[in-house]
């Protein structure tokens, strides 16, 4: 649970230094370059072409109704479920952005991270990060980070950010 926390709480300071650079930067969209730092295993979304790799002692377990897949770190402190949206960005955000003024998100953020293009939030409580990657002008994959409480630290969610690619 701590390191769920952690790997939330990194997720979160992370998107706070992507906000600053945004900040700095004017209407650039700020772009990070990552590797990950664990030993992983590749693991394929589905049939949306889209392609991550997570830290190899992570397991899959049952996903919720509507979701593609569900992992969990080994200790059960971080968790990365996958869910595909069938709408593009712009309708994403402009949820996103009612979910801030209803006080239930916040820092949402946009960031390249290794020339994937995201739209990132965290909810209100700290607890959960998420990562739209658009797919098309009609649908987006939704990386949902969960951490066991919001004080745990971890680089694993940007890391597995930064593993995600599109088949070929």
């Amino acid at each position: 649970m701590k390191k769920l926390l952690a790997l939330l709480l990194a997720l979160c300071m992370a998107l706070c230094a992507v906000s600053a650079l945004a900040e700095e930067g004017g209407d650039e969209i700020p772009s990070l370059e990552n590797t990950p730092s664990y030993e992983g295993t590749e693991i394929a979304v589905a049939d949306t072409g889209v392609l991550f790799t997570i830290p190899s002692d992570w397991n899959a377990v049952d996903a919720p109704e509507g979701y593609l897949a569900t992992y969990v770190s080994a200790d059960n402190t971080l968790s990365l479920s996958l869910l595909l949206v069938n709408q593009g960005i712009e309708a994403c955000y402009d949820e996103m952005l009612a979910m801030v003024e209803a006080g239930t998100a916040k820092d949402i953020t946009e960031v390249l991270v290794n020339e994937n293009y995201y739209v990132l939030y965290t909810s209100a409580d700290e607890l959960f990060s998420y990562a739209y990657l658009p797919l098309s002008d009609d649908y987006c994959i939704v990386l949902c980070f969960g951490a066991a409480s919001a004080d745990l630290q971890s680089n694993v969610p940007l890391e597995i950010l930064g593993t995600v690619a599109l088949a070929e």
